[in-house]
Order: C-alpha cells, then sequence, then structure tokens
C-alpha cells in the first residue's frame, strides 16, 4: 500500500506553545533572503559516497540536527553514511524540501529512523499516523527485532509499541524480546496496558527467565489486579522481593486507609447494634406495663401507644440503616422484627403465637426448598437426556431428509493430496474463497489475528489465532449444502514448537448449531513445530451435516488457551440441493 504525502514548507504543523521554534523559523527565512548574495543556498549531502543536491534552507527548516552543524550556512557540503538505501534516502530528502514522497510498507520503517536521526518532528508525524493506520504489529514488532540486532534504537517505534501494548504484548515475535528490550517499552511515558494481560505476560517470563524476569515487576501495579492475581504474584519464588519494594510503598498506604475506614464502620455498627438493644429493652418492658397495669385509663394508654409507636418506628428506620451496611442474612431478621413490633402494643401473647408460627413455617419451608432442589436435580438431568436424544433425532431426520431430497453428492475423498479437499474445490467452484463468496460462512468464537476464513487459502503463509480463552473455536456454516465428513487436514504457522500449537482439540457436527456430535477427538503433540501438517481419519463418519466445528478442548503446546493455524482442509462427501 502506497501513500503521496505532500509537505509544504509554509503550511508546517507547528505546536502554538512552541514559539521558540516559529521564530527560528522566521529566522531562517529571513536568512535565506539576507544570504542569497553571500552565501548560496544550493547543498551537497554526500550519502554513502552518492552526492545529493538540496536547499539547505529548507533542509534547516525541518531538521534541528542540521541546523545544529557548526556554520552550516557557510559550508556547501556534507558527508554522511547510513544502513537505509540511498533510494528511501532520497525519499526523506524529498519530504525534508518540502516534496511529494511515497511512502508504503517496505520503506516506512527506514524513514521513521532518517526522521529520528535527523530529529525532523513535522515529518516524523506523518510517517507515525500511516503507520498507526496500517497497525500490521506483526511485521512492526519483527522490524523492531532487526533494528535492536543492529543496535539502532527507534525512540518512536519505541513510543508506538508501548501506547499499543495491548495488542502486541500476545504476539509470538514481542513474547521472544530480550528483557531489556521489553524494559525500555514499558519505561515509555506513553504505555497504555491492560495490567491483567501484563500480569499474565509476566508471570510467563518468570517461567521462561526464572529470576531475571524480576526487572520486569516494578511496572506492574499491583493495587489494580484481582486478589488471586496479586496473591500469585508475590507468593511466586522466582519474584525477587527488592524489585516490588517501590510498587509495595502506595499499596500498604491505601491499605491502612481502607483499615481505618472499615474500622469506623465497624464502631458504627456497634454503636447502632446497642441502640438498637437499648430500645428493644424499653419496647419489652413497655409491653410488661400494658399486661399488669389493666386498670389504666384510656387517656393514658392512648398516650403510651403513641409514645410506643414512636419507639416502634425509630426501631424501623435504625434497622434500615443497618441493613444498608451489614450482609442480606439479616433480611429475615429484619422482617421477623417488625412484625413483632407492629403487634407488640395489641397482644403479647399472639407475638409469642406469630413467632412460633414463623419458626414452624420456615422448617416446613427448608425441607419443602430441600425437596424442590432434588425433583429440580432429577428435571435437569431428564432434560439433558431429552436434549441429548432431540439433537439424535434431528440429525437422523436431517439425514433422512438429504436422502428424500434431490441431491446431487459430490466424493471429495482424500487421495493423499492433503490440500485438495471440500474447501478447495468449493472456492474453485466460487473462482475465489468460498466464504467471500458466499458458499460456505467461516466464524470464530473469537478473532485477536486476521479472520478465520483466510485459513482455507491453501496458498496462504500467515496465521490466524484466537483470544486466549478456553474452549476456542472455528465453524464452517454450509448453508443449503450439507457435508459427511471422513478425513481433514490442519497446518501450524510459522512459529517453532512451544507455540501456540494445537495439541487437543475435536471436530464437531451440527444440523442446528446448537447441538453438537463429536467426530473425532485427539489429544498428541504431533503438530507442535513450524508450518506442521497432517490428516486425520474422522472415528465417525457416518453422519450428515451442516455445521462442522473445530474446537479447541485443552491447553495448546504453549500451556495456554490461543487457537492457532494456518490452514484447515475438510474431505469427504458434498451434498448440494438440485433445483426442481
Amino acid at each position: 500500500m502506497n501513500r503521496v504525502v505532500n509537505f509544504l514548507v509554509f503550511e508546517m504543523t507547528i505546536k502554538r506553545k512552541d514559539i521558540l521554534y516559529t521564530l527560528l523559523n522566521v529566522h531562517l527565512f529571513n536568512m535565506i533572503e539576507e544570504k542569497q548574495s553571500s552565501s548560496p543556498d544550493e547543498f551537497s549531502i554526500i550519502y554513502n559516497s552518492t552526492p545529493i543536491t538540496i536547499s539547505k534552507y529548507k533542509f534547516a527548516l525541518y531538521s534541528s540536527k542540521f541546523r545544529s552543524i557548526p556554520n552550516f550556512q557557510l559550508s556547501n557540503s556534507i558527508n554522511v553514511t547510513g544502513n537505509a538505501p540511498i533510494s528511501v534516502f532520497n525519499e526523506f530528502i524529498k519530504a525534508a524540501q518540502g516534496e511529494s514522497i511515497n511512502i508504503n510498507d517496505d520503506t516506512i520503517f527506514d524513514l521513521l529512523t532518517l526522521c529520528e536521526e535527523w530529529e525532523t518532528p513535522t515529518i516524523t508525524q506523518i510517517i507515525t499516523q500511516y503507520l498507526k493506520e496500517r497497525a500490521d504489529y506483526n511485521q512492526i514488532c519483527e522490524k523492531y527485532t532487526q533494528l535492536q540486532n543492529d543496535n539502532i534504537l527507534s525512540n518512536e517505534l519505541t513510543d508506538f509499541l508501548a501506547s499499543n501494548l495491548n495488542a502486541v504484548i500476545n504476539l509470538p515475535s514481542f513474547q521472544n524480546y530480550p528483557l531489556n528490550t521489553v524494559v525500555r517499552i514499558l519505561s515509555s511515558t506513553n504505555l497504555v496496558v491492560d495490567v491483567h494481560l501484563l500480569y499474565k505476560y509476566i508471570m510467563e517470563m518468570f517461567s521462561k527467565y526464572g529470576s531475571t524476569a524480576s526487572v520486569l515487576t516494578p511496572y506492574l501495579d499491583i493495587r489494580k489486579l484481582t486478589f488471586e492475581e496479586a496473591k500469585n504474584f508475590l507468593n511466586c519464588p522466582n519474584l525477587i522481593p527488592s524489585c516490588v519494594n517501590e510498587t509495595l510503598v502506595p499499596i500498604s498506604i491505601q491499605l491502612i486507609q481502607e483499615n481505618h475506614e472499615l474500622q469506623q464502620k465497624a464502631e458504627k455498627t456497634d454503636q447502632t447494634l446497642k441502640l438498637i438493644m437499648d430500645r428493644l429493652e424499653n419496647l419489652e418492658k413497655k409491653q410488661s406495663d400494658l399486661i399488669v397495669a389493666p386498670t389504666i385509663d384510656e387517656s393514658e394508654f392512648t398516650e403510651k401507644i403513641e409514645s410506643l409507636m414512636k419507639i416502634i418506628d425509630l426501631g424501623n428506620k435504625r434497622i434500615e440503616d443497618l441493613q444498608n451496611q451489614i450482609a442480606d442474612q439479616q433480611k429475615l431478621f429484619k422482617e421477623q422484627l417488625n412484625e413483632l413490633e407492629k403487634r407488640a402494643h395489641k397482644d403479647v401473647r399472639k407475638t409469642n403465637k406469630i413467632v412460633n408460627g414463623l419458626t414452624r413455617k420456615t422448617v416446613g419451608y427448608d425441607a419443602l426448598f430441600n425437596e424442590i432442589k432434588f425433583e429440580q436435580a432429577n428435571l435437569k438431568k431428564g432434560l439433558t437426556d431429552i436434549t441429548k436424544k432431540s439433537s439424535r433425532i434431528f440429525n437422523e431426520m436431517m439425514m433422512i431428509k438429504a436422502r428424500q431430497r434431490k441431491m446431487k453428492t459430490t466424493n471429495i475423498d482424500f487421495d493423499g493430496r492433503s490440500f485438495n479437499g471440500i474447501m478447495k474445490y468449493l472456492s474453485d467452484e466460487a473462482n475465489q474463497n468460498c466464504h467471500l463468496a458466499g458458499e460456505v460462512e467461516i466464524t470464530g468464537s473469537t478473532s485477536d489475528h486476521n479472520e478465520p476464513y483466510q485459513i482455507i487459502d491453501m496458498g496462504w503463509n500467515d496465521l490466524f489465532f484466537t483470544e486466549n480463552k478456553a474452549n476456542q473455536w472455528i465453524m464452517f456454516n454450509f448453508k443449503e449444502r450439507n457435508v459427511k465428513v471422513s478425513h481433514y487436514t490442519i497446518k501450524t504457522h510459522k512459529y517453532p514448537n512451544n507455540f501456540p500449537h494445537l495439541k487437543m482439540w475435536a471436530i464437531e457436527g451440527s444440523n442446528d448449531g446448537e447441538n453438537w456430535d463429536e467426530l473425532d477427538r485427539r489429544a498428541i503433540t504431533v503438530l507442535n513445530g513450524a508450518n506442521r501438517f497432517q490428516t486425520f481419519p474422522c472415528k465417525k463418519k457416518d453422519g450428515i451435516y451442516r455445521f462442522i466445528r473445530l474446537k479447541q478442548t485443552g491447553t495448546n503446546a504453549k500451556g495456554d488457551f490461543v487457537l492457532a493455524l494456518t490452514n484447515f482442509e475438510l474431505f469427504g462427501q458434498i451434498y448440494t440441493p438440485e433445483e426442481e
């Protein structure tokens, strides 16, 4: 992909706060006018023995390094050497002269290196923007490795990787970075990373490098980890405690503050409970007064009722405030207490009766609940059995229906050619990838790199992989067609053994996309390596299905749950409905 970018000297984007830089540009323009006769503008940069003629004042506008050359106004040439090809250096010079240039994937990294070397922020901004829009993270990581091997430090590329670390941290090329390179990226002020992803990465580095990986720990904010993550991290035998001392200081302060707040809440709760108990004692005393003083007059009785109601209202409010702070298990206590308080002024004996009745009902409800739980478990088991039987009946009906319809049967048997199967046949028929042609819909449970339909392009040498989650899958929906699968081929990606290669998987078939029959299951390490492929026979070969699914049933060769591969093919029979 090429992009033509036009650099105009008078349209340079300059931040308002950069007043000195603006004044410098004005000063340089004035110099061009004043020095036209005494100091010619024409200048030669001799790059790797090849002379290139430029306008030195235009170049000075873009390059602060060029401006810093002593007496550059009076000189007319300079010798420089570099690793970038002469064609790329020419493009860079054109950009620094305000001319249009071509940016593509082959030249972008060399251009970015030249921008850093010559300190040209305006051109750097354009190059970085192109890089963000393209965002081929695999290529960027590999190029960064190459620059590191050549002892070329690219601050712009470092900042770019740091600001996009969530997208690159699980890539195999990033996982192979030496620790000092990762530290350099993590030290960037542009760092943006999910703390849980960084935790998983550091734990993997502990397994790979041992205690040496402790140099990564200062960049992990332990406060944002889950309890389990923090416990596993701090208990890791490879962790050097001194490396996390600084990060534990704010955590300790936070824990002290939270502990203080918790103590205050506990004291407040104790005070509220004591007040409620005092109110309950007063309530019991007033109830006794009502029973032992039957000769009390009506007005006095009314006053005591009103006083009692105020006490009850206050008790209700305290109970409600308390319930906002304590656990849900006190909900039953509140309901019973409210019931007692509402009836207390009428008859104490009735209150006792209610309490006893509630107790008996609770025992009855417990027994009924246990009985319902037992029946529910039996019902769930029965529903599971019914679902399995329904799925089997449905699949058998689809097989019968397929046999009854006028169907064209196409045999695509495995003949030793591992990639000449059903997917290639349908793609050849459509003159393009059969997913893009709408003949087959290919989807994945998740997608972290590339698209799942690309795995049926047999000349493809990149890879598709999912997110790091359990039970990842790739599904093939044959729509109006049905297939009977006898064999299948899996080809691994270009990365070496102990990277995410399939180790445990199942091939499944379905006619509704919900209920699945297992056609084959494997738990082997034969695919643990770069660009390996093998064709496997299915153990169950008689089913006719609309949906076929490749499902990862455990961890891969690396030990995580990423489903990654380059190619996949099926063999067997295709059933295509004929037009009536």
